[in-house]
């Protein structure tokens, strides 16, 4: 028990010594009370003596069990409910003690019983109240540090993350804020009051609060919110001047650790967000726990989001396969970081590329799944970089799905993306390939492959936002392509989530699509961000449109003309049904770009691809680059 550890560097705090001494104190002050409340304040002469006899064991045993159940390891002025469980256990455990012990020295002989259960109780209250009135103290009389700079807040929602913000705000006395009113949708809750503080009116009174409260700060403070919600909260602040930030998703924060700390600005990603992803947890489990995985790609941004998620469902191995040395560094660190059970990390440096590596990895490891993140992703790079392209989304996928076979790994999923879909760019066009080579070699062998569709992800390296926050930092123009441009964006750990998701359900040759919401307007992304910088368009700072770049879509398809989508037991992921791999063919045209790729005849080879997916038409340069076959 983590609770039974002796923590003896407690005498170098004074502070824990005058504790200790207080409640020794108390421990010896409860006795005699408890003598005195048995007896009506009139005590026998005759149980002096068994009062001089029990002080001293019960001091030992007392004092003992405060350490065993580290009384002196929290701090006073945050006492909760958790220290007073921690205060009620050390005392019943140290009343046992005492109680066995004058049982087996005395047997109870001139030992009124009632005076220790009466004692247990006085002490339990000098023990808790103590602390307690300790708390109030600090919380009361202490000078706020920023009495006079306070900025007034308005909390809006009024639920438990609500409450532990102002429960925030009032412990730590320094912080410049004052909490002046909360603002809640549910009619329940309007008139109460919350640690004094009233919850006013609806949110729809936010613009009347905060003139008549003179509010400085606006905090969102519900769970769950929708991006929608959020933006309309958000362009009213803004409106009427009104700083304001929110609280990030509780999923990675301890149960009831939230504090002002973790209050931010909001955030572009706020404004996109949607309903979280119900999970199969169980599924997910049965798929990922006490299983050998491996990741390739591990040190990307889906495939170290991928590890994070995985690592929480408890697997037996899992490797980190990634070329990248720093990138391998950082998600190995990360992961020893957050997790007890690191020991099951092993971290690879590997390329898909060298099949060798591949299969001694696989042989000496023997991954039960395998998800295949490794990828060159970056549509403008690919154009110019096409034979790279295909080198590691084709010949690279080939490496891994066949040793997979080979090696009897269980199950294969690979990261596709929407850019496969009648796709306008080498690397669109490569992962198309991919996923059919996962197609086809479901078709032999026992290893059971899977794909997985979703657009672009929030945050990732190299994505539109961070792109368009490097702009802004350094006073712009923020470049937008084409002013209709569309992408779908989802969260990298909702993708990760979900890939788990849809690889638990696979049986076998699916190719499965995530739901991503509606389209995003690209300009209006970058119109939000700007103004969410503080910045005003057209007058901090401009947008200058700069033309769709060589291998873009005015907006992303997601299935082609002969597939269907179907439906799954879960409501974010759908099943694309699509015409069957030719496979026999299909091997020997892979097993061509071996040799076309090697000799580096860009021409052939894009041929080859175009013949594998008559959809892919190459766009305006890079036709011009190839010639007059196209």
């Amino acid at each position: 028990m983590k609770m039974l550890s002796l923590d003896w560097n407690f005498l170098r705090f004074p502070k824990r010594l005058l504790a200790l001494g207080s409640d020794i104190l108390c421990t010896i002050l409860s006795l005699v009370l408890a003598y005195f409340l048995r007896f009506n304040f009139s005590v026998p002469e005759e149980y002096f003596p068994q009062i001089f006899i029990s002080v001293p064991l019960l001091v030992f045993f007392r004092a003992s069990s405060f350490f065993l159940f580290g009384l002196y390891s929290g701090v006073s002025r945050y006492a909760g409910i958790d220290d007073l469980l921690r205060i009620i256990k050390s005392v019943t455990f140290g009343t046992l003690l005492f109680i066995s012990s004058i049982a087996f020295v005395y047997h109870f002989k001139g030992f009124p019983r009632s005076v220790f259960l009466i004692d247990w109780f006085v002490i339990l209250v000098f023990l808790g109240g103590s602390r307690f009135l300790y708390r109030i103290a600090k919380e009361i009389y202490i000078t706020p540090k920023y009495a006079e700079e306070r900025r007034k807040v308005l909390i809006i929602g009024a639920g438990d993350v609500g409450e532990m913000i102002l429960r925030s705000i009032k412990r730590e006395r320094n912080m410049p804020y004052e909490v002046v009113a909360f603002l809640d949708d549910d009619p329940d809750k309007i008139g109460q009051r919350i640690r004094g503080v009233e919850v006013l009116d609806r949110i729809s009174s936010l613009s009347s609060v905060v003139n008549r409260k003179v509010v400085k700060e606006v905090i969102i403070a519900i769970q769950n919110i929708s991006g929608k919600r959020i933006r309309e909260i958000t362009e009213q602040c803004q409106t009427i001047g009104v700083s304001c930030k929110t609280v990030p998703s509780v999923g990675g924060i301890l149960r009831g650790s939230i504090s002002i700390s973790h209050v931010r600005p909001v955030k572009v990603e706020d404004l996109l967000k949607r309903e979280p992803a119900q999970l199969d947890l169980q599924m997910i489990e049965k798929f990922i726990s006490d299983k050998r995985i491996m990741v390739t790609g591990a040190g990307g941004s889906i495939g170290s989001e991928l590890c994070r998620q995985i690592m929480g469902f408890e697997p037996r191995k899992l490797i980190l396969f990634e070329r990248g040395e720093n990138d391998l560094y950082e998600i190995e660190v990360d992961l020893r970081e957050q997790f007890r059970n690191s020991k099951v990390l092993v971290p690879v440096i590997g390329d898909i590329l060298d099949a060798y590596k591949v299969d001694h990895v696989l042989q000496e490891h023997a991954p039960e799944v395998i998800f295949h993140a490794a990828a060159y992703k970056h549509v403008p790079i690919m154009e110019v970089h096409p034979l790279d392209a295909i080198k590691n989304n084709i010949l690279g996928t080939w490496n891994v799905a066949s040793k997979s076979c080979t090696r009897g790994v269980q199950r294969f999923v690979l990261i596709s993306t929407d850019k496969a879909v009648k796709p306008a760019s080498i690397m669109g066009a490569t992962k198309r390939v991919a996923e059919m080579i996962c197609q086809g070699f479901n078709q032999e062998g026992s290893t059971r492959f899977a794909a997985v569709r979703f657009g672009n992800v929030l945050e990732s390296n190299g994505s539109v936002i961070p792109y368009f926050r490097r702009q802004i930092a350094h006073g712009g123009p923020v470049t937008v392509t084409h002013p209709e441009v569309t992408r779908y964006f989802m969260t990298i750990p909702e993708a990760a989530q979900l890939v788990l998701q849809a690889g638990a359900m696979g049986k076998g040759g699916e190719i499965y699509l995530l739901d991503m919401g509606d389209p995003i307007k690209i300009l209006d992304l970058a119109t939000d961000l700007i103004s969410l910088s503080g910045l005003v368009l057209g007058e901090d700072i401009d947008i200058k449109l700069i033309g769709l770049r060589p291998g873009e879509k005015l907006h992303e398809e997601l299935i082609a003309e002969k597939e269907i989508l179907k439906s799954t037991p879960h409501a974010k992921i759908s099943e694309v049904n699509s015409s069957s791999v030719k496979w026999s063919a299909l091997k020997v045209d892979i097993e061509n770009f071996f040799t076309k790729v090697n000799g580096n005849d860009r021409q052939a080879i894009i041929k080859m691809l175009r013949e594998i997916i008559p959809e892919y038409h190459p766009g305006k340069k890079m036709a011009k680059q190839l010639g007059p076959y196209y």
